[in-house]
């Protein structure tokens, strides 16, 4: 009898503890679940965009096309204004060509960005001819940058290509009528 007894508080025990693995397996996976999702949506600690060269690596970074538009814009806008401090990084090492290459290629799509908005601030017809038209004579003009060049063209289209993954078709279709305007103004 006693051994019944003994028994049946260990066949209790088993099952007690069969019961309590499927929720503790269970609770494990939801911890882990939202740690993922947290890593995934917890702020990053961004460079100020003063911060020309960590800027710069910024935009080389995968963490880049997870900031939104804005602060994108934000921050291409600034490696625009300080492109002479990104030719200096590359002459002295603190940044590398391929690093060099694509910063420079968001500082030309964020000049393109700002023609772009402002050929469609205009009414479609003359107005937005004549925007294309001054564009392409001050670019004839402006002769060869002071900067070092892109060696990898293949760079401006990938940061092209980052830049509008998350864009809707309708923004798409001004790109391209703005780009195809543009080019056929220079040739």
């Amino acid at each position: 009898m006693a051994e019944q007894m003994g028994s049946s508080s260990r066949d209790a025990a088993t099952s007690e503890t069969s019961r309590r693995l499927p929720i503790g397996i269970l609770l494990g996976a939801l911890v882990i679940v939202a740690g993922v999702i947290a890593w995934k949506v917890w702020p990053r600690h961004l460079p100020p965009a003063s911060d020309t060269l960590a800027v710069a690596k910024l935009v080389n970074s995968s963490d880049f096309a997870s900031v939104p538009e804005p602060k994108r814009r934000q921050y291409i806008q600034a490696l625009r204004k300080k492109s002479d401090a990104m030719a200096t990084g590359l002459t002295t090492g603190k940044l590398t060509q391929a690093e060099y290459d694509v910063a420079m290629s968001y500082v030309w799509l964020a000049r393109q960005l700002d023609h772009m908005d402002g050929y469609f601030a205009l009414p479609s017809g003359p107005q937005r001819e004549k925007f294309v038209n001054d564009l392409a004579e001050k670019s004839r003009k402006a002769g060869p940058a002071s900067n070092p060049a892109i060696r990898d063209e293949k760079s401006r289209q990938r940061a092209i290509d980052q830049w509008m993954a998350d864009w809707p078709g309708d923004r798409r279709a001004q790109w391209e009528e703005f780009r195809k305007a543009s080019k056929a103004k220079k040739t």
